[in-house]
């Protein structure tokens, strides 16, 4: 809501008037944030510090100020070129402020095209036109904006244990000061951090090495992010903090699926979180997500905190409700292992696709996984024939099952299940699979595709014609598939081990009820599990539930 006008400066109220504008303008606007005063007028929205100095953020000065909308600028341009126009000044015209007119600035305003709201992701959120494509679209955008951006030198102190518990220790104290019957769960929230990051000392230090910590958004969550001319587009991200944008970017990530999360929607974050690892080739991301993610958690709850202690009611139970959020995501599930078996064409990508969400799971696909170690795009094709039989070979095929066993590992070990999209026609193949499971006492889901050669052949006549796709596979590549397939033995399957098979009737019902049966399958193992079986592994759930202070607390 517009402010009352008692409370904004003169010049801000003569901004509302069209003669200030070089342009056309509709019905002008303006909507007033703690630290701005953004003026829509149609075309465009203008952007205006306020003259504040709040200790995280000093626009106490007009030079300040326009170093500041500069900064905009070059941070938030780099994920919102088409937004960002640029900054102008605003000059006194008689008494009366013109924005980019001649003379001595009086204001600096960042010029952005302005856009509609309803296509902000939070208001698509709230009008149920946030989808799973959405989101898989999203990290796919995010993944490729993050590898453009500034990568931190060796040596500087971003993305260190110590500076992620020193953001997290003043949130954490306003949570003390604000919320004074949550002390003790701010100080086991702090403890719980504190171990993690120690224990992920040498992961955070690898991540910087990798080039990991990088100049990010600092507050990417659904309000930021707009649908713009069919593309995600993150804006507003933080200028005034060298702290709060330097920082790994999973925990860029985080804050997104936090946000996800906090709206009761995990399946759309785990959407999200797929689609960013594979386009990003991050796996290793997962093990410090749920860290970063309760960390984001606790920003929240500290926020809402403030506020509750300056009156406000209701913000005090957003603030429960948040570090609620913190405690569930610091204790995750223990994780399964899905894998698909068939020849192409059998709709194995679909089922992978729509079992990612309801699993909370990370989806890891062979054609792309073949590409990357080829060095080549996922849609990218091979260049003539000599490169088709380069790319598979057998060689090529046993290098593919063992890096999708490898980053089957990286993933079940960060506590996420995990779903493999590949044919696995091979017994050899299965076993790599299922040794990953085993080792790990954990659980494996097999789902068995055997359907007609014919209907194969035309599925992947039909893919190949739209283009879309990452798989090279063709008729001739079916039908060998098909004739050299090693059917999945009721021996392969251990105690740990499930198979759902997918035959022409269940293939008629779709992909979304083929991955509801087979999580129904998931939900009846771990219930049988609860009952007494894999005593090993819940022996040392137990274990280390004892030693985590978050858990402990949610017995």
């Amino acid at each position: 809501m517009p402010p009352q006008a008692s409370h904004t400066p003169l010049a801000i109220e003569r901004l509302l008037d069209p003669a200030a504008y070089p342009h056309p303008t509709n019905a002008i606007r303006l909507v007033e944030t703690h630290i701005s005063w953004v003026i829509l007028t149609g075309p465009f929205a203008y952007k205006v510090k306020k003259p504040v100095s709040l200790g995280f953020v000093d626009y106490s000065s007009l030079e300040l100020r326009r170093r500041s909308c500069e900064g905009e600028v070059r941070v938030s341009g780099r994920f919102a070129p088409d937004l960002y126009v640029g900054v102008v000044p605003i000059t006194d015209s008689g008494g009366a402020p013109r924005v980019g007119g001649d003379g001595e600035p009086i204001e600096w305003a960042v010029k952005l095209v302005q856009f509609d709201e309803a296509d902000r992701l939070d208001s698509r959120f709230v009008a149920g036109r946030l989808t799973a494509a959405d989101c898989r679209t999203l990290g796919d955008a995010i993944a490729a904006v993050e590898e453009r951006l500034p990568i931190a030198r060796p040596g500087d102190k971003w993305g260190t244990p110590d500076s992620v518990l020193e953001a997290a220790a003043v949130n954490l104290e306003a949570i003390r000061t604000h919320l004074p019957e949550a002390v003790d769960r701010a100080d086991r929230l702090e403890d719980w951090l504190r171990r993690r990051l120690l224990d992920a000392a040498p992961l955070l230090a690898a991540r910087q090495a990798a080039g990991r910590i990088r100049e990010c958004h600092g507050d990417l969550h659904l309000a930021n992010i707009v649908l713009h001319d069919g593309r995600m587009t993150p804006f507003d991200a933080i200028e005034f903090s060298a702290n709060l944008r330097w920082i790994d970017v999973a925990n860029d990530v985080a804050f997104l699926t936090m946000d996800l999360e906090s709206r009761g929607r995990p399946d759309l974050a785990a959407d999200v979180v797929s689609s960013w690892v594979e386009a990003a080739d991050d796996h290793a991301a997962l093990a410090v997500m749920p860290i970063y993610e309760a960390y984001r958690a606790i920003v929240r709850a500290s926020i809402a905190a403030i506020r509750g202690g300056q009156g406000d009611a209701a913000s005090r139970g957003e603030a429960l409700r948040y570090l609620d959020l913190a405690e569930r995501l610091a204790v995750r599930p223990r994780p399964v292992l899905v894998a698909t078996s068939g020849a192409s064409g059998s709709g194995k990508s679909s089922v992978a696709a729509e079992l990612v969400g309801p699993l909370e799971a990370v989806r890891i696909r062979s054609d792309v996984e073949r590409k990357r170690l080829a060095g080549m795009r996922p849609q990218e094709r091979p260049a003539d024939e000599a490169a088709t039989a380069a790319v598979y070979s057998e060689a090529s095929t046993r290098r593919v099952y063992e890096r999708l066993a490898s980053l089957a590992g990286t993933v079940l070990d960060a506590g996420t299940s995990v779903v493999v999209d590949a044919a696995c026609t091979k017994r050899w193949q299965r076993d790599l699979l299922a040794r990953v499971a085993a080792d790990r006492e954990l659980p494996i889901i097999w789902v068995a595709f055997d359907l007609p050669s014919g209907d194969l052949v035309a599925r992947v006549t039909r893919r190949q014609a739209r283009g879309d796709d990452p798989s090279d596979a063709a008729a001739d590549v079916v039908r060998r598939q098909v004739s050299g397939f090693e059917p999945l033995a009721a021996q392969e399957a251990g105690s740990l081990a499930s198979v759902y098979r997918v035959t022409g009737g269940d293939d008629l019902a779709g992909p979304a009820v083929i991955a509801k049966r087979v999580v129904a399958m998931r939900d009846a193992m771990t219930r049988n599990r609860g009952k007494g079986g894999d005593k090993g592994r819940d022996k040392d759930r137990d274990k280390d539930r004892d030693k985590d202070v978050i858990a402990e607390r949610r017995r």
